[in-house]
């Protein structure tokens, strides 16, 4: 629009990608931009993908010299026991928004962390990486009903009480007392 006499060259193709909007902070795109493009949804990662992912950050931070020139090379087996604690947490918080759930970004910071702590347990680091959506986990209620079972209303009221609770315990700290919603 607005630009007379240039039109795209034969083959010519734009990739764009976009956050879903569930993140906290994004907006929804215009419907006049929605209608110019064709939308493929992308899912989570399926678990062998994820661990391809996670050991080839590990041969990459491997690769990098830390404090002082040395190499540090991130074992095969705590890779496995980082992805593995990763996607167990992920199916723990199946159906959350996306910006509750863990992803690449804290995969990531743990194999640094590992790296850069070779002799720490992998369960120290996840509990200190992960320790947000831990909590994200311990939130839930036990007996959540399914959200394709559970009535429209009850859907919309629990979402509500949900985002409520999250924001209380992002706005204070666990020593002070939460109002029970």
């Amino acid at each position: 629009t607005g630009h007379a006499g240039l039109s795209a060259q034969p083959g010519f193709a734009l990739v764009a990608t976009v956050n879903p909007g569930d993140y906290a902070g994004r907006n929804a795109l215009s419907a006049a931009l929605k209608n110019r493009m064709q939308k493929i949804t992308i899912g989570d990662y399926q678990p062998e993908e994820l661990a391809q992912i996670a050991h080839f950050i590990a041969d990459e931070l491997s690769s990098k010299k830390i404090a002082g020139n040395i190499s540090s090379p991130i074992a095969g087996e705590k890779v496995a026991e980082l992805v593995q604690r990763h996607q167990d947490l992920n199916v723990q918080l199946h159906g959350q928004p996306s910006e509750f759930r863990p992803g690449l970004r804290q995969l990531r910071k743990a194999l640094e962390q590992i790296q850069r702590q070779p002799h720490a347990k992998v369960d120290a680091i996840f509990d200190a990486v992960y320790a947000y959506y831990q909590a994200e986990a311990k939130a839930l209620p036990a007996n959540a009903m399914p959200e394709n079972n559970a009535p429209t209303g009850a859907r919309q009221a629990s979402a509500k009480q949900q985002q409520l609770q999250r924001t209380l315990r992002l706005a204070q700290p666990d020593w002070i007392a939460q109002p029970e919603i």
